[in-house]
């Protein structure tokens, strides 16, 4: 019996926030508010697509910090260890994956050094603008879905007969 292969996608947090304009224009007031434009983005793209995500953010240079995951429907949202990197946390996910066999695992960073590491151990890479790219892209195809839903009126003519029609525009004409 053939196993259907799944897709998970595995995002570094912060370099992406770094790398879409529009996320990196908000975390410059507020990173919290960056964060949430991402995971946002991302729990939209995983559900139009059918995926499981991940988004690691770093605490590397952070005191005091728990680790913490934050779980939805597609989405999971990671907060690492004190002094531990986001890369390093990715490189252990996927080293740690349960079924490599029937998964395909995608890691979206910019980060070359974290793109070859990825290789190596079995994920593809997806680059930010990529990432970019499709998260618009099914945004797009998302809004298109939902116009043609309201482009469908109820009208009168839809749902009565021709006969019912011709009276009451006698009856609204006073004939």
């Amino acid at each position: 019996m053939k196993r259907k292969i799944r897709e998970v996608l595995v995002v570094d947090g912060y370099n992406i926030i770094n790398a879409w304009d529009e996320l990196a224009e908000t975390a410059e007031t507020s990173l919290e508010n960056a964060r949430e434009k991402l995971n946002f983005m991302i729990a939209e793209y995983a559900a139009y697509k059918g995926i499981q995500s991940y988004i690691i953010y770093d605490a590397y240079r952070v005191k005091t910090v728990l680790p913490r995951e934050e779980k939805n429907r597609n989405i999971t949202v990671i907060f690492t260890k004190e002094n531990q990197t986001a890369d390093s946390f990715i490189e252990r996910f996927i080293h740690d994956f349960e079924d490599k066999r029937n998964t395909i695992i995608r890691v979206a960073t910019d980060d070359m050094a974290e793109q070859n590491l990825i290789l190596g151990k079995g994920a593809s890479r997806m680059s930010a603008r990529e990432l970019h790219l499709e998260v618009k892209d099914s945004q797009k195809k998302i809004r298109e879905k939902i116009s043609r839903r309201h482009v469908s009126k109820n009208t009168l003519d839809t749902i009565l007969n021709q006969e019912i029609i011709d009276k009451l525009e006698d009856m609204r004409r006073g004939k």
